[in-house]
């Protein structure tokens, strides 16, 4: 009895409300890759970056075409958010791949890398260190100030 291969149901950025299955990238197994997790795959004449929505086993005999690469180390679309995003197609009688994409930025949607967001975008001044110790913590703020002028 010939063995189901496993396969990876990926979400486009096309007006169809169908999910497409794909064979994972190279060297990489389906259970390898999260649901969550961005891929870039062949279409047609062109390559789109797709969001796997789930794992699947194709019947022995079905040609399948492999995922390019895998775009992300872990899931980048997960827990509420995804489960939201899917709630939304479904409201709005969209297909999930318009959805997703559209919930992504335009560099994610093109298959750029995640930008490091571990930066910080405000960090406290060497002044404003100093003055923290004098600062009045649960306090009005002083008559005087921008909330003690009058009208």
């Amino acid at each position: 009895m010939p063995v189901p291969v496993p396969t990876l149901q990926v979400a486009l950025p096309v007006p169809l409300p169908r999910l497409f299955d794909y064979l994972p990238p190279p060297g990489i197994a389906a259970a390898a890759v999260a649901v969550g997790q961005r891929l870039r795959v062949p279409f047609g004449h062109r390559a789109l970056c797709g969001v796997v929505l789930g794992h699947g086993e194709a019947e022995p005999g079905i040609t399948l075409r492999a995922a390019l690469e895998l775009l992300d180390t872990g899931p980048l679309l997960h827990g509420e958010l995804l489960d939201s995003l899917r709630w939304l197609a479904g409201y709005l009688h969209a297909p999930i791949g318009e959805v997703l994409a559209t919930a992504l930025p335009v560099a994610l949607r093109r298959g750029g890398p995640l930008p490091d967001t571990a930066r910080r975008g405000w960090v406290l001044s060497e002044a404003g260190r100093t003055a923290l110790p004098g600062l009045r913590a649960g306090k009005a703020p002083a008559a005087g100030g921008i909330a003690g002028r009058g009208a």
